[in-house]
């Protein structure tokens, strides 16, 4: 009797023994138990669609939209759902992934931006260094002639 098979009860005589087969798991709960026992969870994710009832997993996958089986038994249902679940994750998991590109797109398009402005930044602070370079040296040449040029009228009138 410790050893219950269920093709065993089906060859012996119309009067077995009950056992766990043919007791459902109802019988065995308490009064009340089945309400209380848990609570459907607010959303439904990969992590505890295992714990929804065939009717929950029904409603669920009816929610979604989701192509229900020519067969429906909670295997089912549930493999339908858990199909829905992953094909959701993929389809965030692909919008995160485009959200990334485009910020990283959106990034290096700033920075290229900025590269070029303190280039021409720079450029034009050469341009006008070099600016300042040629009037520095032209007015260092304009004094220098005219020292020689104020030398060269002190030179004759120091002589005569």
């Amino acid at each position: 009797a410790g050893d219950c098979h269920w093709h065993d009860h089906l060859s012996r005589s119309p009067s077995p023994q009950p056992c766990h087969h043919r007791e459902g798991l109802l019988n065995r709960l308490p009064a009340g138990t089945m309400s209380s026992a848990r609570e459907r969870p607010e959303t439904v994710t990969l992590g505890n669609v295992s714990t929804l009832s065939t009717f929950e997993l029904r409603q669920e996958c009816e929610a979604r939209n989701a192509t229900l089986p020519k067969q429906i038994n909670h295997t089912t249902l549930l493999q339908t759902l858990v199909r829905v679940l992953l094909d959701e994750r993929a389809d965030a998991e692909r919008r995160e992934c485009e959200r990334l590109d485009q910020e990283r797109a959106d990034l290096r398009e700033r920075l290229e931006r900025e590269k070029t402005a303190r280039k021409a930044a720079a450029v034009e602070r050469s341009r006008q260094r070099q600016l300042a370079a040629a009037a520095a040296q032209q007015a260092q040449e304009t004094v220098g002639a005219q020292n020689q040029c104020t030398e060269h009228h002190q030179a004759p009138a120091a002589a005569a």
